[in-house]
């Protein structure tokens, strides 16, 4: 008996090629030539078909989990190979220890909690493209970290949630509830649906050094050519980011597209908790290689985003952002 898996495709080296997949009696997986035709005769059995009908394959188990799953080689390293160092067989791997972002290419590893239910995941921007992402930040030596709690979520509705149960309330409301100060997480893809999740926002830290000559970053700010080198040497450490709201979202080619510009941080006591953030626009040019356009540099569009509360400085009541004592004022 075999359960057909479906279709595969991947790069064999020279060329896009598909095969079928199926799960044997014996449990294992194995390719065929073609889906299945008159060659089969299909079970007629409604108990097996129906355990038949929920095998999942990895890449259905990866997609319940929001991810694509790509496969580096047909092969199985670790079925093959033995450790360099100690020549053992056998191997561990962390579930959603190694992924990235399908659009910009930031990478993200995740880790256990200091020891209460739920995940730390972190990225790493070495190697994501900026024009494809709403922040610009140095590459290097910079991490954001969300740390997600789990009271009750991955059990709920089926379990209670207790005092993290927000039951259609607002994330401000349970926090009221809780006597525990907290905003709407902006790490979420849906801000409405926590129920059951106790979030530490995204949280910016690290010291950004100058990159090597040959690792030139996409960062110049036409007209200000020491724009660049103001984050370059300092300590940064914030527990949010400017949201990506109040951003224009432009054309697709970028014509009138805005981000936020990482230009500097600023100090109190000390302290490096105050960032500033310009809203910038891509200034284009042709492309080098004939087609399309490149980004020659950004354009500074505003610079009145309230390093203390990351909201424009000509909203709201900014008594408590302590603009004299770190030395900044809207331009």
């Amino acid at each position: 008996m075999a359960i057909y898996l479906g279709p595969r495709r991947f790069f064999d080296g020279q060329e896009d090629r598909v095969e079928y997949l199926y799960r044997f009696s014996n449990g294992r997986v194995g390719v065929l030539d073609g889906p299945p035709d008159d060659r089969f005769t299909p079970v007629e059995d409604a108990e097996i078909a129906a355990l038949a009908a929920q095998v999942r394959t990895l890449p259905e188990l990866a997609a319940e989990k929001g991810l694509l799953l790509e496969t580096i080689s047909c092969l199985d390293p670790f079925t093959l190979i033995a450790c360099p160092l100690c020549r053992g067989t056998e191997f561990t791997t962390m579930d959603l220890a190694s992924v990235w972002c399908d659009r910009c290419n930031t990478q993200f590893s995740t880790r256990m909690t200091a020891g209460d239910p739920g995940v730390v995941v972190d990225t790493d921007p070495a190697h994501y493209r900026s024009v494809d992402a709403r922040y610009i930040i140095p590459r290097r030596d910079l991490t954001l970290t969300v740390v997600l709690k789990d009271f009750g979520y991955s059990s709920h509705p089926e379990g209670k949630c207790g005092d993290y149960c927000v039951n259609d309330t607002t994330y401000e409301e349970r926090a009221e509830r809780i006597n525990y100060y907290v905003s709407t997480p902006t790490s979420l893809r849906d801000p409405t649906h926590w129920c059951g999740l106790e979030v530490y926002d995204w949280t910016l830290y690290g010291q950004a050094e100058r990159p090597r000559r040959e690792e030139r970053e996409l960062r110049n700010v036409i007209g200000d050519l020491e724009a660049i080198g103001r984050i370059y040497g300092k300590q940064i450490r914030s527990n949010r980011l400017p949201l990506v709201d109040l951003l224009a979202e432009g054309g697709a080619c970028g014509e009138k597209r805005e981000w936020w510009y990482l230009a500097n941080v600023l100090y109190n006591c000390g302290v490096p908790w105050w960032p500033v953030w310009w809203k910038v626009r891509a200034e284009l040019e042709p492309s080098p290689y004939g087609e399309g356009q490149v980004v020659k540099g950004w354009v500074v569009t505003d610079r009145t985003l309230c390093p203390g509360c990351l909201r424009p400085a000509v909203e709201g009541d900014h008594h408590h952002c302590d603009w004299d004592r770190i030395g900044w004022e809207p331009k």
